[in-house]
């Protein structure tokens, strides 16, 4: 065997970084904010960002960073920035001037007098809008600009149990005023309840005892994070716990301020080196990695127990533990490290032509093959490997002296991707001639509607491999045959797939667009995609283990935890930011009126949300002439109409983020007046006799359609009175018998309550007789009233109950729903034996559905039962309501009508009946 001994390797063997992996990041403004300290941020109520720095103030919108102009104040500097929930922003200078922006103005609210000017302030904002800044001395400042000195209770210093003497304390910042103080030498709050404070120790781990915090900030989770005054930041649980294995963060910064927009995003501002935007603090990034920083790392791959092997451009190979701490294993000097296999207790990787074995421990490659420049690698067995590679696809297994014996080659050309399905010799193959099944060493292509595959990737799963294209979305082989084919119709963000990967059954797919996530098994998107999450705008490669994706981009290494991703549901804010006609800002009036030479138009738009900020869309349209929606990137937050014709206008704008979730709709309406010859009068005076006589005409004609309607609804109205005519008698003659029974029964007590009840039924009726619609409470009175007679009747065993699930106010027809209650009572409850139910229920669909549904005995056995009787019922209510149904259906042109289902149980036997009214409304 031929052994080469990496130059120097023993150095790198002895390389690890104990650098603590930051939650993943963005710089902003890295250029814009160059040189410009940042002591603090907030956002306001229209998600514009405000912070204050040695160079002034500024608010940044998502577009650009403005600096307002305080050339009129004693200081540059500003601090404590804050909004006041009005629009209206306070910050303040070490000169004793406290300052108020509105409108983009910066003006002196109130010059404090020199015996309040002090080197520090920590400054509130009341709930009566007035201002609280405290220092050595205690001030509040009314809304008018009154001052005054208050004593309060506050505390200002605290005793430390641990040093066992007093120290200084200050608040910390939370997003309503606190009551929570720190002290700034140690990692302790105090928690005030109006009398007494309350210590509260983070657990410090193996964080550093003698470091001195310069402000601490709670987020809405209730973690604790400690900015340091030689910088960099802790962050501690809500129970005092270390987070990120208690590891100092973003040592690199000085961190200036913190933010959590409405988002949910962190925003860190540094003294000179930018914004550290932060959309998900359970990514962790290893750019900054001193060992990574400098390397451009082309290939990753997890070993089974968790721990991450990547391989750079420069041939370099560094281990990432599962406690990210990173190390350098392997370099063989300059060439590019193609591909990470696992082997025994090594690893099997190759620059160039040659495959090498890698072992760890004694820091020595030896190489084992000769063949091709290796495009993917698959472990098919504890000794076995297939190799796709520049030259052919390889079958190889390891033999006892820990080299190749090659058990097959495959010369299909240069090849890319290789998978297993049933097993060795069972293959898919991808090359640039095309994609191959092998099959005991017969070949077969496959195509797609007659055309060669170019494959990106391939992956199974139950019995089905999926094909990644690169411009074909994905095929799904199965039995021989492509059975389906995935594009952007079916949820692809871009049917140019770059690579497929597969854990279990995820499948993650790398497209031109960025990256999603499918499920094998539930045939569906996970999640949209992954552009929110990843930061660079090209997938170079990643890898999968457990919950875990490292993807390696263009710009960064990122550490993604997959169970604590969530779609982002969290509507943009959009704003129309300016009006422009003829080239000139015009004023955003709640509706504009132009002159026809005031024709060329221009919109300005923004929205608001930062963590989607560069992926968001703009939608716009500007109706009547615009009925469908344009399509604008983020950057193109500008559209134009040169020439408008005399009308008008609504210009509508909403803003759509990369999960697919819209704004609010934004509209702004403007009319441009015609010229004095296309008005409408010009017209009226030349075209007079003309229009005279067509409204003449026009007005007969709408006269005897009216007539006729008048007749024909007059003629419906009669027909559906004298329905209602044949149905109250019969509904009052049922009721008689029923008075009739209890008396018969001699129940003196129900038969008075009955009658009282009946009374108060015949009343209600007799009052809606004359009405078509009734309020639809006053409908379901009538139906309690008549089951609660019914409830007297039966005494016992018998339960009702009434459900309506409709909030609107509106109106139905009157007495249409009793009759068949009735039915479901005499019919289906009377002859039963047991316990008896009758459920109605109400929902508002097209049409009001109600739904009468009893345990009663069915309608077969009821039927079977009324042929045995000598006098057989007979139905003239029902009879009645089927003529009315159909008139009302013919007059209001909806699907109406009565449908009845006969309820069985798992034998067949009935169980009882349910009816189904669909009844026209009318809105109050």
């Amino acid at each position: 065997m031929i052994f080469r001994i990496a130059i120097a390797y023993l150095f790198f063997l002895s390389i690890s970084t104990g650098w603590s992996q930051d939650p993943s990041y963005q710089k902003l403004g890295e250029d814009e904010l160059s040189g410009v300290d940042i002591y603090s941020i907030c956002q306001d109520w229209e998600m514009n960002i405000w912070m204050t720095s040695n160079k002034g103030i500024i608010r940044y919108d998502g577009y650009e960073y403005k600096f307002l102009n305080t050339a009129h104040l004693k200081a540059m500097s500003a601090f404590g920035i804050r909004e006041n929930g009005n629009g209206e922003l306070y910050c303040f200078n070490l000169f004793g001037q406290v300052l108020k922006i509105k409108d983009d103005s910066v003006q002196v609210f109130v010059q404090l007098p020199d015996s309040l000017i002090f080197n520090r302030y920590e400054m509130e904002i009341q709930s009566d809008q007035s201002l609280y800044l405290r220092s050595d001395l205690d001030i509040h400042i009314s809304k008018k600009g009154e001052v005054q000195v208050i004593h309060d209770n506050y505390p200002k210093l605290a005793f430390d149990s641990e040093l066992e003497k007093l120290t200084p304390i200050s608040t910390v910042n939370e997003k309503e005023n606190s009551n929570t103080f720190f002290s700034p030498n140690h990692f302790v709050l105090y928690r005030w309840n109006g009398k007494k404070l309350n210590e509260f120790r983070m657990n410090r781990h193996h964080v550093p005892k003698r470091i001195v915090s310069h402000m601490v900030y709670r987020t809405q989770e209730n973690n604790y994070i400690f900015t340091l005054r030689k910088g960099g930041v802790y962050i501690f649980g809500p129970n005092g716990e270390p987070l990120y294995d208690g590891h100092h963060l973003f040592a690199d910064y000085q961190i200036g301020g913190f933010l959590e927009d409405y988002e949910g995003n962190l925003w860190l501002p540094t003294l000179g080196k930018g914004i550290l935007f932060i959309k998900n603090q359970k990514i962790l990034t290893f750019k900054d990695d001193p060992l990574l920083r400098t390397k451009n790392i082309i290939v990753s791959k997890f070993r089974s127990n968790g721990d991450l092997f990547l391989g750079s451009e420069s041939g370099d190979i560094f281990l990432v533990t599962k406690n990210h701490e990173v190390s350098e294993v392997f370099s063989n000097g300059s060439v590019n490290i193609h591909f990470i296999e696992f082997y025994k207790n090594f690893l099997l990787s190759n620059g160039g032509v040659t495959i090498e074995r890698i072992d760890i421990e004694e820091g020595i490659s030896t190489e084992i093959e000769s063949i091709a420049a290796v495009k993917e690698s698959r472990k098919v067995g504890e000794k076995e490997f297939l190799f796709a590679t520049s030259k052919f696809a390889y079958h190889v297994e390891m033999n006892a002296e820990d080299r190749f014996d090659i058990k097959n080659i495959y010369k299909l050309g240069r090849c890319n991707a290789i998978l297993p399905l049933e097993n060795v010799n069972d293959l898919l193959i991808s090359s640039v001639t095309g994609m191959f099944h092998v099959k005991n060493n017969v070949s077969t292509e496959i195509q797609f509607e007659g055309n060669k595959i170019t494959s990106s990737g391939l992956e199974k799963r139950n019995g089905v491999a999926y094909i990644g294209t690169t411009t074909k979305g994905i095929h799904l082989y199965e039995n021989g045959r492509i059975s389906k084919t995935m594009t952007t119709k079916d949820g692809l963000i871009s049917d140019r797939i770059q690579a497929i990967k597969s854990y279990k059954n995820l499948l993650f797919i790398s497209t031109s667009e960025g990256m999603q996530i499918y499920d094998m098994d539930k045939k569906e998107f996970i999640l949209p995609f992954l552009n929110n999450v990843i930061n660079g705008s090209r997938i170079l490669d990643f890898s999968i283990h457990k919950n875990k994706l490292f993807v390696v981009t263009n710009k960064d290494l990122q550490l993604i935890d997959i169970l604590q991703l969530r779609l982002n549901d969290t509507p943009p804010f959009v704003q129309i930011t300016k009006f422009l006609v003829n080239d000139l800002p015009n004023q955003l009036l709640e509706q504009s009126n132009l002159s026809y030479d005031q024709n060329k138009i221009e919109f300005h738009f923004n929205a608001k949300s930062y963590g989607h900020k560069g992926k968001l869309k703009y939608q716009y349209r500007l109706l009547p002439v615009e009925t469908e929606w344009e399509t604008s990137d983020f950057l193109a937050n500008k559209v134009k109409y040169p020439s408008l014709s005399p009308g008008a206008y609504t210009f509508e704008i909403k803003a759509i983020n990369d999960y697919g979730v819209e704004s609010e709709v934004i509209s702004y309406h403007f009319k441009i007046e015609e010229p004095f010859w296309e008005s409408w009068w010009f017209y009226l005076i030349v075209g007079s006799a003309v229009i005279l006589l067509i409204v003449i005409v026009w007005r007969d004609q709408l006269r005897r359609i009216r007539i006729k309607n008048e007749k024909e609804k007059e003629l419906i109205g009669s027909k559906l009175t004298a329905l209602k005519l044949q149905m109250n008698p019969h509904f009052i003659f049922n009721a008689l018998n029923s008075i009739q029974d209890l008396i018969l029964k001699e129940d003196t007590e129900n038969s008075y309550d009955y009658i009282v009840k009946f009374s108060n039924l015949v009343r209600r009726i007799l009052n809606y007789s004359d009405q078509e619609f009734i309020e639809i409470e006053e409908e379901i009175e009538i139906l309690q009233l008549y089951l609660e007679l019914e409830d007297l009747r039966f005494k016992k065993d018998f339960e009702f109950k009434i459900i309506n699930h409709i909030e609107e106010d509106i109106r139905i027809p009157s007495m249409l729903i009793q009759p068949f209650v009735e039915n479901s009572v005499k019919h289906g409850l009377l002859h039963k034996e047991g316990f008896k139910s009758i459920e109605i229920s109400f929902e508002l669909k097209d049409v009001v559905v109600c739904t009468i549904t009893d345990n009663g005995i069915g309608r077969s056995r009821s039927m079977e039962i009324n042929s045995r009787k000598a006098h057989k019922p007979k139905s003239i209510s029902i009879k009645s309501i089927e003529n009315r149904m159909e008139i009302l259906k013919s007059y209001y042109k909806s699907e109406l009508g009565i449908k009845f289902v006969d309820l069985t149980d798992e034998m067949g036997q009935a169980i009882g009946t349910k009816v189904e009214l669909r009844l026209p409304f009318e809105n109050n």
